[in-house]
């Protein structure tokens, strides 16, 4: 991780619509964009997604991702299983450069090295323009959301069988009591029996862009699993690896897990 002398001040809420520059996050925290390579973080998030959406029958009609940012990485394997997604970030910025990608504009991001690291792990002859086509058409909105806010995510009235965020909450959340409140708001959003898929940063307090670091609330394993619990929450995926496996750590945590939780059935 880089190190700067004249470091801005560490940032969070409200401050992250003025600080988070979203290409500066693609050029410098996504890296492996030209090719992901193994002991990044992106390779490693890919293959764990596309494990759970490709191979353990996990599907539905409906998938909300909360706290896209500006990038479709992680809904890349999901469009393969669900029928109709729906994108939403805190950050207007972060929404116009998912709109940009929908759109095929010029001007958007290129994500085609990392769509096509996902065609290749589904091995099935699919090209990064007809994933890319067939992603764009099952994506119905790009959507506010603020996790810490009821209901978190505005602009609809829909619950869904899988909800999707990665390395979201942490960053959100000021202190485990809100951390507990996100969660169990996401839960709420779920049908019965519906999953919740995390990618979680344990014992962090900030990670960094450039020269601007951003607050991150630092949580336990302990945490996180308590978290699920109380928002009536079964964990059947808990996939820890440790920070020393990812070369391109530019964040002060220990490990990252990789979650999925099933809402627990409705009591008659």
């Amino acid at each position: 991780m880089s190190r700067h002398s004249t470091m801005a001040k560490e940032c969070s809420g409200e401050g992250y619509k003025s600080h988070f520059k979203p290409r500066e996050y693609f050029r410098s925290n996504l890296r492996g964009l030209q090719r992901p390579q193994e002991g990044n973080y992106l390779p490693w998030a890919l293959k764990m997604l596309h494990q759970v959406f490709s191979h353990s029958g996990l599907h539905g009609q409906r998938l909300l991702d909360v706290g896209s940012g500006p990038s479709i990485y992680q809904i890349l394997s999901a469009g393969e299983a669900f029928d109709d997604i729906y994108l939403s970030d805190f950050i207007e910025l972060n929404r116009n450069e998912l709109r940009l990608w929908l759109d095929n504009s010029p001007e958007a991001l290129n994500w085609s090295p990392i769509i096509q690291y996902v065609c290749d792990l589904e091995a099935n002859g699919d090209t990064c323009e007809s994933k890319s086509e067939r992603l764009r058409k099952k994506v119905q909105s790009v959507l506010p959301c603020d996790v810490n806010q009821d209901p978190p995510v505005c602009g609809i009235d829909l619950t869904f069988d899988c909800i999707l965020t990665t390395l979201c909450l942490e960053c959100a959340c000021m202190d485990i009591e809100k951390y507990h409140q996100a969660v169990a708001r996401l839960a709420g959003l779920m049908k019965a029996g519906g999953h919740l898929i995390m990618v979680v940063v344990l014992d962090e307090t900030f990670y960094q862009i450039g020269n601007q670091r951003f607050y991150c609330l630092t949580l336990s394993e302990a945490t996180v699993r308590e978290a699920l619990m109380k928002a009536g929450l079964s964990i059947t995926v808990f996939e820890k690896c440790s920070r020393s496996e990812f070369a391109d750590a530019y964040a002060n945590f220990t490990a990252i897990v990789f979650v999925v939780a099933q809402k627990n059935p409705e009591k008659e």
